[in-house]
């Protein structure tokens, strides 16, 4: 899988400023509209779990610590966009909520507008090398699952057509690239109508 795509125009971006101080707000959103970006704002405590959903970058003051709103470091969870978190002071406690938040990267208040652009930089294409290697970790787990079924759907069709293993796999191969599926994908799909069959059967027999 090759790497992600550095975005390095902004041009249409939509961020959301959940920022308390008008400084830190015209500052950081006057920096952005000079890059194209479209900007909307909130206060952090009015922020929802809903609100993120329309937007490409969320830029987070943690001075009064984690909003109601962001779910998912509550749950532990990757956030839905990039975060970059904005903070008074390196304390413990704003580093955690760094951490908890899953941001990738920050910025210290008073904010430069000089320091927004590599923020954002920084922010969404990290966030996006950091979505591709899971969707690879989950696919490389949705492969490993699906082995089971191919061996299981081998053996079937090894003793349904007294074929050998060889010619088992490429008889499910050819099938599966006629429906559009992979070979673990269609396999699945093959035992699990055999189990519902044979379910079927026996409850046939009992009837």
């Amino acid at each position: 899988m090759t790497a992600a795509r550095l975005v390095q125009n902004f041009r249409g971006v939509r961020a959301l400023l959940a920022v308390a101080d008008a400084g830190t707000v015209e500052t950081v959103a006057g920096t952005l509209k000079k890059l194209g970006a479209v900007v909307s704002t909130t206060a952090p405590d009015l922020l929802t779990p809903e609100m993120p959903a329309g937007f490409d970058v969320l830029f987070l003051d943690l001075d009064t610590g984690i909003p109601e709103g962001c779910a998912w470091a509550r749950l532990g969870q990757a956030p839905p966009l990039p975060v970059i978190g904005i903070i008074g002071v390196e304390a413990p406690s704003q580093l955690k909520a760094l951490l908890q938040l899953g941001v990738t990267a920050h910025l210290r208040k008073p904010v430069p507008g000089a320091s927004v652009y590599a923020a954002l930089y920084l922010g969404i294409n990290e966030f996006n090398r950091r979505r591709q290697v899971e969707d690879r970790l989950a696919a490389a787990e949705e492969r490993r699952r699906g082995r089971r079924f191919v061996i299981k759907a081998v053996l079937q069709v090894m003793n349904q057509r007294s074929v050998n293993d060889d010619e088992a796999f490429q008889i499910l191969r050819r099938e599966s690239m006629k429906k559009q599926l992979s070979v673990e994908a269609f396999s699945e799909e093959i035992i699990r109508k055999t189990l519902e069959e044979g379910i079927a059967g026996v409850n046939a027999e009992r009837g």
